[in-house]
């Protein structure tokens, strides 16, 4: 047996798997509304008691379709690289299960918030929020400096549980300024604050983040700061209300 699967292509293999464990996965039912889409989570992991040929432990790249909880693909990361330069693989992966990635939404940490990225999944008609931090200094400084206090709370979660208290407070604005946000595809800008408080100590933490154009598709529950709902087709348009010019 061991002489048989150290024979197999491992990439080949993974493709089989996971594309039969996808096909054997059943609809959900009932399934979602129209307006959510399929979610698919990218994460790597080193794998515990994984070793290469040359004795190096094996880091693996995965896809989670966050609906289902399968990995419907996963790439071996080059021990001479990183992340980084396995997210194009990954995503073709993906493509090869799926059959398209057309308005699939992939999520991933700040080390893929790469122009590479943005531009591959744009060519692929699939969108990719990122998260900003400090290695993308300019876009963060921007993304700092929007006047939040003028941007309405778009939605407000509360929990409680363990011995602490959290709120999420997500505000959303699209950026309609000349160029607007300085990264490729994005056009809307969220900020989302974690507040905690445990043994009467409070704590906050805040993400940043930039959304491609699918944040538009959505016309149910909150929405961007100056994006309008829908209007029936029975009624007049309301005039139009100005758009956020923010620098």
């Amino acid at each position: 047996m061991w002489r048989l699967l150290i024979r197999l292509d491992p990439a080949l293999l993974s493709t089989v798997l996971t594309g039969w464990l996808h096909a054997r996965t059943r609809p959900l039912c009932p399934p979602l509304p129209p307006r959510y889409r399929q979610v698919i989570a990218v994460d790597g992991k080193t794998l515990r008691g994984a070793r290469s040929g040359d004795g190096r432990q094996v880091h693996l790249l995965s896809a989670l379709d966050t609906t289902t909880g399968i990995v419907i693909a996963q790439v071996t990361v080059d021990t001479k690289s990183n992340e980084i330069t396995s997210f194009v693989p990954l995503l073709d992966a993906v493509e090869k299960v799926l059959g398209t990635l057309t308005g699939v939404l992939f999520t991933a940490g700040a080390l893929h918030t790469r122009t590479g990225h943005a531009e591959q999944t744009a060519a692929r008609k699939a969108y990719l929020p990122v998260q900003v931090k400090d290695n993308q200094p300019t876009l963060f400084k921007q993304l700092k400096q929007l006047p939040r206090a003028q941007i309405p709370v778009g939605d407000q979660t509360r929990d409680r549980g363990h011995g602490r208290r959290e709120t999420h407070t997500v505000k959303a604005v699209t950026v309609a300024t000349p160029g607007g946000i300085g990264f490729p595809h994005a056009e809307q800008a969220i900020r989302i604050t974690r507040t905690r408080i445990v043994a009467g100590q409070t704590s906050r933490e805040t993400t940043h983040l930039t959304v491609p154009p699918p944040a538009r598709r959505p016309h149910h529950g909150p929405q961007p700061a100056n994006l309008d709902p829908p209007t029936p087709a029975h009624q007049e348009p309301p005039p139009p209300r100005p758009r956020h010019d923010f620098p």
